[in-house]
This record gives structure tokens, C-alpha cells and sequence, in this order.
């Protein structure tokens, strides 16, 4: 997918991970909702066969509805639930309404009079960091990725400081044999300019 994607737009190297997280939820989301109107809805084969969706063909959502059908993959359907359910952190991108919204803007302005800090209030409104994600940067971020760009970048300005410092002596290096070479030329042949 991700050779595909690259055929079709312009993908700098140092992004290709998020673009590979980003069509892998896609898909993600795509089979889980072809499951829901599609498979679990319906109890009989010929049902789901009758309602199959219009850009999937006949004989490819046959061989959909047997793997769904098939032990194994739903004895690691049922697992998965299982695991799920028992998940702390779970998916928080879900449609919110207005209503809880402004009640939450409310709580907030109830924090900042008790006189709570904006840290805490933040805290207080999207939760604690999780060990996956770091807040407001997006897909793909961890706090181990930023730290190595922290890194990165103390390098690079280390790295521009040693070359500024080696040009600085060097110049000074350079202003003193200049000086030295005019002394020596004036010494050599007097009528010339001290420039």
C-alpha cells in the first residue's frame, strides 16, 4: 500500500510511518464496518449474501463470510474482545456531542476560579499521557520518537557550535599570519603600502 500511496503523492521518507499507521487504521475501520452492516446483522448466509455491499464482488464476500464463519478466526474474534474489554486506555476520537462540550468548558471555568494551574486543568480535561501517544501531536508520536528529536537537534546545534568555534579560531589564526606576512613584506621592501 504504501508503494501505491508513493505512486500517488510525493511522501518524504521521514513520514512514510505515519502514513503506514494512517492506512492501516483505515483498513482497520473499513473491515470493521463491513463486518457490522454487512456479517453481524444477519443471521443466514444467503441474508448476508442478498445485502453484501456493491464494491465488494460475490465470490470475494463469500470467502469473507466463511473466514468470519471459520473456528479459528472466531475463536480469535472472541479473544480479542475479551482483551479489549479489559483495556484501560480506550479509543477517546469518538463523536461527542455539544451538550457535553459545554459541560466540560464549564467544569473547566469552575477549575481555573478554584484556582487550579494549566497543567492541572489540562490534566483534568484529556487525561494523563498514555505510554503510546503524547497529546496534541498527532498520530504516530511517542514520547520516545520526541525524545530523539530533542536529541537530534542538541547534536545539530553542538555540531554548529564546534564548526563556528573552529572557524572563529581559524579566522584569528588567519587574521595573525596576515599581519605577520605584511610585517615581513614591509621589512622586505620598505616603499610598499601598509596595505
Amino acid at each position: 500500500m504504501l508503494t501505491y500511496a508513493k505512486q500517488k503523492c510525493n511522501i518524504p521518507k521521514d513520514r512514510e510511518p505515519w502514513v503506514i499507521a494512517t492506512i492501516g487504521e483505515a483498513w482497520k475501520q473499513f473491515k470493521k464496518r463491513i463486518k457490522e452492516l454487512h456479517y453481524t446483522q444477519y443471521q443466514s448466509f444467503r441474508e448476508m449474501l442478498k445485502n453484501r455491499p456493491t464494491t465488494i464482488s460475490k465470490d470475494h464476500f463469500r470467502k469473507l463470510v466463511r473466514l468470519w464463519n471459520h473456528e479459528v478466526t472466531s475463536a480469535i474474534s472472541k479473544k480479542n474482545k475479551e482483551n479489549r474489554s479489559k483495556q484501560k486506555c480506550n479509543h477517546r476520537m469518538e463523536p461527542v456531542n455539544f451538550e457535553l462540550i459545554h459541560a466540560e468548558l464549564d467544569y473547566v471555568k469552575d477549575l481555573k476560579e478554584s484556582g487550579h494551574s494549566d497543567d492541572e486543568t489540562f490534566d483534568v480535561l484529556f487525561g494523563k499521557e498514555r505510554h503510546d501517544r503524547v497529546h496534541l501531536y498527532g498520530r504516530g508520536v511517542t514520547k520516545t520518537s520526541l525524545q530523539k528529536d530533542k536529541e537530534i537537534e542538541q547534536l545539530k546545534q553542538q555540531h554548529k557550535d564546534e564548526i563556528s568555534s573552529v572557524k572563529n579560531s581559524f579566522d584569528k589564526r588567519m587574521d595573525g599570519i596576515t599581519s605577520l606576512l605584511k610585517g615581513l613584506f614591509q621589512q622586505i621592501n620598505p616603499a610598499l603600502s601598509s596595505e
